[in-house]
């Protein structure tokens, strides 16, 4: 059993990526205590582009095993600084920063709907090592859709009504899922 556990961790040390992080000073780690500002907006602007800001947001997994019987994933959802760009005359809005914030907060909610689903396994190893690569891609994709849905629907922060709702539907998701806001979910996989 131990070799197969060993085995199937190795696989999925393929399909993840391991490392012991040191800190990337060009990525901001989600944290509610911690909002966007101006100056983390560091990329040159595309002037040529029709929108005023633009927030390069992802959500990352990463899995160690400890003491090769549970998996510790840490799922984290992060802005890129050296990817995001304000137009020089955007940067004193206010509203707009407050959009851009928006895309990080959508991401850290995926990033915690995804640590509840994998709270929530219950296989075997061999079989999450199957599953997780396909989980994860779907967690991305919808985090993307709900993105286009949000510039859509807000018209990039120029719908004031329509930004207020998101905003507001953005701080209660935000609320009801802190109990999933913690970044290490452990994974016991059964025999």
């Amino acid at each position: 059993m131990k070799c197969s556990v060993l085995s199937a961790i190795t696989a999925l040390a393929g399909i993840l990526f391991l490392s012991f992080q040191v800190p990337d000073p060009n990525q901001i780690n989600y944290d509610p205590a911690r909002p966007l500002m101006w100056e983390d907006f560091t990329m040159p602007p595309d002037a040529a582009g029709k929108h005023a800001a633009y927030s390069h947001c992802g959500m990352s997994m990463d899995m160690s095993s400890p003491d090769n019987k549970s998996m510790v994933f840490t799922v984290v959802s992060y802005f890129r600084k050296e990817k995001s760009w304000v137009k020089a005359g955007s940067k004193t809005n206010a509203a707009l920063l407050k959009h851009e914030q928006g895309h990080f907060d959508i991401y850290e909610l995926h990033a915690r709907e995804f640590r509840k689903k994998l709270a929530g396994l219950r296989m075997k190893i061999t079989d999450l090592a199957k599953a997780l690569p396909e989980m994860y891609n779907k967690a991305i994709a919808d985090c993307k859709t709900e993105q286009e849905k949000y510039d859509r629907e807000t018209n990039h922060s120029l719908n004031k009504e329509s930004q207020k709702s998101w905003d507001a539907k953005l701080a209660s998701r935000l609320k009801k899922s802190e109990l999933w806001k913690e970044k290490k979910v452990t994974v016991i996989p059964v025999p």
